[in-house]
């Protein structure tokens, strides 16, 4: 997953490790999976959050054959940032992972998700 890895840190929290680094950022501590998004071949998938979210993570992997992409996450207020991006290259198919922030999405506020290639999941979890 180049070099991306989960583990527990000290206090026995799960998250995952940035290449390159032996911190382990922990994932909010009673997370909870706020939404789950199957996408289709080049396709969007849009979100409307029910309640203010001050951060939350979005987890997306997908599979294409044009090279090393990461699904694009937007959001119509607040801000999103790209954490970890990852790929692995197997024949001509390429499977990315990425992991993005978000924070300050007030209620009623939006995120889209977009990925190429043939399919993807994406987890929204806070």
């Amino acid at each position: 997953m180049g070099g991306l890895k989960f583990g527990v840190d000290a206090n026995g929290n799960y998250g995952y490790i940035k290449a390159g680094a032996d911190t382990v950022f922990p994932f909010k501590s009673g997370a909870n999976i706020i939404k789950t998004l199957v996408h289709g071949q080049n396709q969007a998938q849009t979100y409307t959050f029910t309640d203010d979210c001050d951060s939350a993570l979005v987890l997306t992997a997908n599979v294409d054959d044009a090279g090393n992409h990461a699904p694009s996450v937007k959001v119509s207020s607040g801000t999103v940032s790209r954490d970890v991006f990852s790929y692995l290259q197997n024949s001509s198919r390429y499977l990315n992972f990425a992991i993005y922030k978000l924070s300050d999405i007030p209620k009623g506020g939006t995120i889209t998700i977009t990925v190429g290639g043939y399919l993807g999941i994406s987890y929204i979890v806070g």
